[in-house]
Order: structure tokens, then C-alpha cells, then sequence
């Protein structure tokens, strides 16, 4: 990239113009405006007229793709590492096989699509270190790159997590290249809007980023990874892990914490039912209850000011 942010966000201020600024940058990506403008709005202390444009161009341009009338899957937390051994790939094309057989053509990754960590063993002993340099995260991004598998019949849209952010503080942009080398759709890190027939979905990979929504953005339910475990709850939805990274959490239903899938299915322009699958001794198991939401654009959150 040759340009910094800052450069960005003035160039939008003068010309207000989210279109204009991509192509006078050659911006490849909108994700990269847009978590530019929401990292300005954050780390904002005063409240001006600039602040008020940046949320209002914001609000406007927010949403990364339009999808319509699909099945979508939804997955979270692969976790994908050179280092260590997780399940997160063969999963991970078990469930591209079953969008390829059963017509689903859009698959949307929550955040965590690698470790951005390194893992060693000694004498029995599981070690657990972060990256030293970017010789590093490039080793370890190389082998996300190498492995990550795609169809040509599944669009896939991918969310970077706060582990897929450690790679980026070493100056590897893992969603950024996997778009180029896999011709997947990178919708940011942290935090990206979509639409659904219509209707606002906030995808969150952890609850860090969630207050930055500003109250002229209506969403209709908030999908959020980082959890590892699945959770329905009003208009808050918890996406399963697609590895074997559990992390300890105690529950009566197994299943809640088994690695697996969401597929969400329109009924009609403003309902959508979730059926959730799961692995158990690498067989996929489906639950037999299915979650049903209305899709009611509302304000949940306001800018903090």
C-alpha cells in the first residue's frame, strides 16, 4: 500500500466521497477504508464536525456485500497454525463439501482463520509463544496461504479475528493475501456489516469492537466467533468453533462446544432459520432443533460521545 491511513481519512474528508477515495488509491478492498475510518472514530477524543462526517460516511458505506435469497454457512475460529495440529482443515473442507452438496454458494468465516501464534513441545510440554518478528508471522501466514482450501462453486467471505490482527502487527496482511492468492472476499478485521435480503447483519469476531456502531446503523442480528462455544440469545448469536481449540468451558450439552457450522437459510425477505451440525469422532451430526429470527432492522448501540 502506498499510502498511510491518515492520508486516507483526509482525502475523505475533503472530498466526502467513499468511491472516489478507492479509486484515487486504488483501494482493491473496501475493508480497508472502512476499518480505516472506524480506527479514526475510535481513537477520537474530540467530538467535531470532522467526526460527525466520518460517522455519517460510515453509516452509509458500512456494509461490505449484498446478499440475497441464499443459504449461507457460517463458520468462526480455525485457527489455522504451522505449528501445531488442530483438525481446523479437514474440517474445514468437510464443510466446503457440504456446500458444494448441498447448493450452498456462500460460506462467511467470523474471525481467528489463523493462530498468529507459535507452538512448540517439549518433553510433553505445550509451549505457547507470540511472534518474535515477521519472519515469523510470514512462516506461519505461508502455510495458511498454502493450505486454506477454496471451491469454485462457494464465494467465501472472511472476517479477520483478534489472532489474524497479530499477524497484521507484524506487517503480514493474511486477509488482504489470502484475497489475492485465493480469491476469497476479505471483509476487515474485528468488525464488518453485511446485508441479507435487505437487513443489516453485524459480524463481530469478539464483543471489543461492538459499541463503535453508531445508532444510524440498524442491524438485524449480531453473529460473533471468538466464544468457541454456541449461543442463541435475542438478536446475539454465538458461531461454533471449526477446530479442536477448546478452551475449557464447562457445559451440560457437549455439542455446544463441538467444532461444527451454522447454515442459515432465508423463509422469506424477513425470517431466517439456523440449523447447526457438529463433529463427533469426525462424523457430522446435525441437531435436530433448528432457531428461527425475524429480521427487524432496530438501533442497538449509539456512538459513545
Amino acid at each position: 500500500m502506498g499510502y498511510e491511513k491518515k492520508e486516507l481519512i483526509n482525502a475523505l474528508l475533503e472530498c466526502q466521497d467513499f468511491n472516489q477515495v478507492c479509486s484515487q488509491y486504488d483501494i482493491l478492498y473496501p475493508y480497508i477504508l472502512v476499518d480505516a475510518i472506524l480506527e479514526q472514530i475510535k481513537n477520537e477524543t474530540v467530538y467535531d464536525e470532522k467526526s460527525f462526517i466520518l460517522k455519517q460516511i460510515y453509516t452509509k458505506c458500512c456494509s461490505i456485500c449484498n446478499i440475497t435469497d441464499e443459504n449461507i454457512m457460517l463458520i468462526s475460529d480455525t485457527h489455522i497454525s504451522s505449528t501445531k495440529y488442530n483438525h481446523a482443515l479437514y474440517y474445514l473442507n468437510c464443510a466446503l463439501q457440504f456446500c458444494e452438496q448441498n447448493q450452498i454458494k456462500g460460506l462467511i468465516h467470523c474471525g481467528d482463520i489463523g493462530d498468529g501464534l507459535i507452538t512448540t513441545y517439549d518433553n510433553g510440554q505445550v509451549k505457547i509463544k507470540d511472534f518474535k518478528n515477521q519472519d515469523d508471522a510470514r512462516r506461519d501466514a505461508e502455510y495458511v496461504l498454502e493450505n486454506y482450501p477454496t471451491s469454485s462453486s462457494v464465494t467465501q467471505l472472511l472476517l479477520g479475528g483478534n489472532h489474524d490482527v497479530w499477524y497484521l502487527e507484524k506487517n503480514v496482511d493474511i486477509l488482504g493475501e489470502l484475497a489475492k492468492e485465493k480469491g476469497i472476499l476479505p471483509l476487515g478485521y474485528n468488525q464488518a456489516f453485511i446485508t441479507f435480503n435487505g437487513h443489516n447483519i453485524l459480524l463481530e469476531h469478539d464483543m471489543n469492537y461492538c459499541w463503535m456502531v453508531c445508532d444510524k446503523v440498524p442491524y438485524s442480528l449480531l453473529l460473533s466467533g471468538h466464544s468457541h462455544k454456541v449461543e442463541f440469545k435475542n438478536q446475539y448469536i454465538k458461531i461454533p468453533m471449526l477446530s479442536n481449540e477448546k478452551r475449557g468451558n464447562k457445559v451440560d450439552d457437549e455439542t455446544l462446544i463441538a467444532p461444527g457450522f451454522f447454515v442459515i437459510k432465508p423463509i422469506d425477505n424477513d425470517n431466517v432459520m439456523f440449523e447447526r451440525y457438529f463433529f463427533k469422532d469426525n462424523s457430522l451430526h446435525k441437531v435436530s432443533k433448528s432457531h428461527v429470527y425475524k429480521l427487524n432492522d432496530c438501533n442497538h448501540n449509539k456512538w459513545i460521545n
